[in-house]
This record gives C-alpha cells, sequence and structure tokens, in this order.
C-alpha cells in the first residue's frame, strides 16, 4: 500500500475503515451466497463503516487540510465517538455473544449515537480559540 505511508491522522483513519468497508464487498462478492451478507444487523454495520466512518471522518480530515486546526477542535471526540458508534452497533450483530447481550444493548447503542451529533456541533458552534502570542 503505496497511500498508506502518506495519509495522516484522521485520513488514516477514514482510510482504515473504508478498507473494512471493501473488505466486505469483497467478501460478499466471492460468496455471493454468506448468509451474513442478508443479516440486517451487518448490513448496518456495513453501511455505517463506510458513511459514519470513512465519509464522515473524512470530511473533518478534509475541513482540517482545508479550514486549519481552528475548524475541527472536536475531531479528536468525533473520531472516538465515530468508533464508539460502529463498536456498539457490533452488540447488535450475531457476532456479540448472546451472553453478554439483554435490554441494555439498544439503549447503549441509542446512546452511543449521539456522541459524533455532540462531537459535530462542538465543532460548528464552538467560538474558535485565538492563536497564542508569545512574548517577544
Amino acid at each position: 500500500m503505496a497511500l498508506w505511508p502518506s495519509l495522516r491522522g484522521p485520513w488514516r483513519l477514514a482510510f482504515g475503515l473504508l478498507v473494512l468497508k471493501a473488505l466486505g464487498q469483497i467478501g460478499v462478492g466471492i460468496a455471493p451466497e454468506a448468509g451474513w451478507a442478508a443479516m440486517p444487523a451487518y448490513r448496518i454495520l456495513y453501511l455505517h463503516l463506510m458513511l459514519l466512518g470513512f465519509v464522515s471522518l473524512g470530511l473533518v480530515a478534509a475541513a482540517r487540510g482545508v479550514w486549519g486546526e481552528v475548524a475541527t477542535r472536536g475531531r479528536a471526540f468525533f473520531a472516538a465517538a465515530v468508533g464508539l458508534v460502529l463498536f456498539s452497533l457490533l452488540t447488535l450483530t450475531p457476532a456479540w455473544p448472546a451472553a453478554w447481550g439483554g435490554a441494555w444493548v439498544t439503549g447503549f447503542v441509542a446512546g452511543c449515537a449521539l456522541g459524533p451529533v455532540l462531537a459535530a456541533a462542538w465543532m460548528a458552534v464552538a467560538p474558535p480559540t485565538p492563536p497564542s502570542s508569545t512574548p517577544s
């Protein structure tokens, strides 16, 4: 992968999630009869890997590149919140052990879904911090 070494920060995370999505797509292409592709829980996770993972994190990385640090000062919280949402969606899949499930899962997933919204809202409305000036 010649592209990987040149990626920095949020681009690396976004690209990594795109690779996961592509691996899932390859898996369905190789074995179209795979039962997991028809399960709604996996389809939801797959969709979120691409749209929330790659597209949203890619937009934040692009905004940082265009408008600078001040435009994306909540990007670490946003990336962590996206990771938490993706993890929470695993709890809805058959890959999550049934013994670890329960009524708490839906509340957990719904609560985690607020994270990226709050982080994006913070990036949109927080006042910019002035650059620190060093006395000369």
